[in-house]
């Protein structure tokens, strides 16, 4: 594989966590990746839900996401979800899409009857395009 050797710069609209925010957990990391405060919109699509949960990310790297969600959501359970990535291309195209299947590792209640924190890793992803209002 062939890099180029001039890169774009990181855009500044991303603030990538620095490495004092990583958190120790007894004696090893909890987290293994920096995150990004990103807030992206995001649908959960579980099956005890008739409708998908929407919401949005609060943080995200590059193997999971941070959510806050109203649907409870149980440590070890597997789901589908779609986040929509901002697009700043060409003015047909609509943002990208990650369809991805994702585990919960973490569920933190924010109050006795929600809303729920969820910490989630990415298990499987593709990548799609809004095309005038469908899904390529």
């Amino acid at each position: 594989m062939v890099f180029p050797t001039v890169l774009e710069p990181f855009p500044e609209c991303v603030a990538l966590g620095r490495a004092s925010e990583v958190m120790l957990y007894g004696d090893r990391e909890r987290r293994k990746r920096l995150r990004a405060q990103l807030h992206w919109g995001i649908r959960l699509i579980t099956p005890s839900s008739a409708v998908p949960v929407e919401t949005h990310t609060e943080n995200v790297s590059s193997d999971g996401f941070y959510c806050v969600s109203t649907a409870p959501l149980a440590a070890g359970q597997v789901f589908d979800c779609i986040v929509t990535v901002p697009w700043h291309g060409d003015a047909d195209d609509g943002p990208l899409c990650l369809r991805c299947r994702a585990r919960v590792i973490r569920v933190n209640p924010q109050g006795p009857h929600g809303p729920f924190g969820i910490c989630c890793q990415i298990e499987q992803y593709s990548v799609s395009v809004l095309r005038s209002g469908q899904l390529v």
